[in-house]
């Protein structure tokens, strides 16, 4: 993960003016300003460490002001949940810098999916659970959407957006949105549980779990039948706004078979039908033949007994 982090430019005439390096950290030659980062509230700069940028240290367009993105410090790499103090001192041409300057803290790291809605109907999915504040259904996408859910009874408004489901969602203009997903717990005794939803048998709407493309036969992994030889369901389906309905799978034995990366550009009929993929963010409608339990991918041990399905069992 990275930390962005921005700061106005210091205007005193003494500031360094990069002659000589007061650090030997190159993301920092040449520039008055040095940043740290602390994973505990810290009393002075020396009780923190110096943070080191994703990439380069950047100049805002209106040139008043420089950000970057923390990476690492003190060898280590920023951790998603975690508290962290930052402070950015400016140094003077001698190298001394201002005992009174200003921390910020606790900020913390969050991993983010960024979500596209294209103007009509969309299918959508959030693949993981989301932090409280950003988990109802107007922050997720959008005030001006409408967003319902199938419970595989009848048609639901949800007021949170939930992991392992899928929701149509009407938006009146093409939009795009953020979500922050919940960081897992550093608690021993309150560990995290992968999401799951019970499915009865039906048409059933679910989402994608994972934030990278995975093949089907693994994202569904959890609703394989006994002895890993059969799946509880027996068709795939997705819609998009350019490509309408389409991604029918077979669930056969060549489908398992296939390999390869999923097409960069997001059409996610095209790469369910022709190359077996799911993908981030999108939502899936299911045939289910038998109730099941559908669990987030992170929670499956595919084929446990090193069967692979075959065409016979899974038609």
């Amino acid at each position: 993960p990275g930390l962005y982090v921005q700061w106005d430019k210091n205007t005193e005439e003494d500031l360094y003016d990069g002659e000589g390096s007061f650090i030997e950290e190159e993301a920092y030659y040449g520039l008055p300003y040095l940043v740290f980062i602390s994973d505990c509230k810290p009393l002075c700069i020396e009780d923190m460490k110096l943070a080191l940028p994703v990439s380069f240290i950047y100049e805002t367009e209106d040139g008043k002001s420089l950000f970057m993105n923390i990476g690492e410090y003190d060898g280590k790499p920023l951790v998603y949940g975690k508290d962290y103090w930052v402070a950015v001192i400016a140094l003077d041409r001698a190298g001394n810098y201002d005992e009174s300057f200003s921390m910020c803290g606790p900020v913390r790291t969050y991993e983010d999916m960024s979500i596209s809605l294209d103007a009509g109907w969309n299918l959508k999915s959030v693949p993981k659970r989301l932090l409280t504040s950003n988990a109802d259904a107007c922050s997720v996408f959008g005030e001006s959407s409408t967003v319902i859910y199938w419970n595989g009874t009848c048609w639901e408004f949800p007021t949170n957006i939930e992991p392992c489901k899928g929701y149509w969602v009407y938006t009146p203009e093409a939009s795009m949105s953020n979500v922050k997903f919940k960081p897992m717990s550093t608690d021993s005794t309150t560990p995290d549980v992968p999401a799951s939803l019970n499915l009865a048998p039906g048409w059933q709407m679910v989402g994608h779990t994972s934030t990278m493309p995975v093949q089907w036969y693994q994202s569904m992994g959890s609703l394989q039948g006994l002895m890993g030889v059969e799946y509880k369901f027996s068709n795939i389906i997705t819609y998009s706004h350019n490509e309408g309905w389409g991604g029918t799978i077979s669930l056969g034995f060549i489908d398992l078979l296939s390999e390869g990366e999923p097409d960069e550009t997001p059409y996610p009929v095209g790469v369910l039908k022709s190359e077996g993929f799911m993908v981030p963010g999108q939502g899936y409608w299911i045939f289910m033949k038998e109730k099941g339990t559908y669990a987030s991918v992170e929670s499956v041990d595919f084929y446990p007994e090193g069967e692979i399905p075959y065409p016979a069992a899974i038609e």
